[in-house]
């Protein structure tokens, strides 16, 4: 990706939030008129037709479903790689790949839009190692409670819960994975050849 690309994407991963059609429609009648358009406008296009992640379709897309959105802790919102692993997370759960890629923050489109010295990652492969004896599970044993019309858990053999959709998106990057679950650390762990996730468990009030 050449700068001025990187320049724009790192914009628009800024922007607090998407502009309307409408908007996006006046800059591109100003880039027609003037034949050019500011970089903050260019970032509201970037950031206007980026393409939503609404299904897995990729190694990477798999990683856009675990970090974080609109986290205060803003370098959460972002895909990281310390060169050697790529991953994300947003506090509940993180999905990690073992692939080599420049070193940075990447944007939902798979642009690099900082430098590592960006901000600090948290210890995401510090979480994944979970403790005790694991449960091996198939998902359409498990039991779902139903915390609200949004939100759906799955019941763990020793009751606690875990949220459906993280699971779910964790079992999604292809069909061969392990999924594990450790009544001492109450986490799910998902493995892959690859690939793995962690899924932090929550108490069923």
């Amino acid at each position: 990706m050449n700068s001025s690309t990187q320049r724009i994407a790192r914009k628009a991963a800024n922007l607090s939030r998407k502009p309307n059609k409408p908007a996006a429609f006046d800059i591109v009648l100003s880039i027609i008129e003037s034949y050019g358009a500011t970089d903050e406008q260019l970032a509201d296009l970037y950031a206007f037709f980026l393409p939503p992640v609404t299904k897995i379709k990729s190694p990477f897309h798999w990683l856009v479903r675990a970090r974080g959105d609109k986290d205060v802790r803003y370098y959460l919102n972002h895909v990281y790689s310390d060169g050697k692993k790529t991953m994300a997370t947003d506090g509940h759960r993180a999905h990690v790949i073992n692939e080599k890629r420049p070193a940075g923050w990447y944007d939902d489109n798979d642009q690099i839009i900082q430098d590592p010295a960006w901000a600090t990652y948290p210890d995401v492969m510090a979480v994944l190692p979970c403790k005790g004896v694991g449960i091996t599970l198939k998902i359409k044993e498990l039991p779902i409670h139903t915390v609200s019309d949004k939100v759906f858990l799955y019941v763990m053999p020793d009751g606690f819960g875990m949220n459906k959709k993280y699971v779910d998106e964790a079992c999604g990057l292809s069909p061969d994975y392990v999924l594990t679950y450790f009544t001492d650390s109450t986490r799910c762990r998902v493995v892959y050849d690859n690939a793995e996730a962690v899924i932090m468990g929550r108490r069923i009030t």
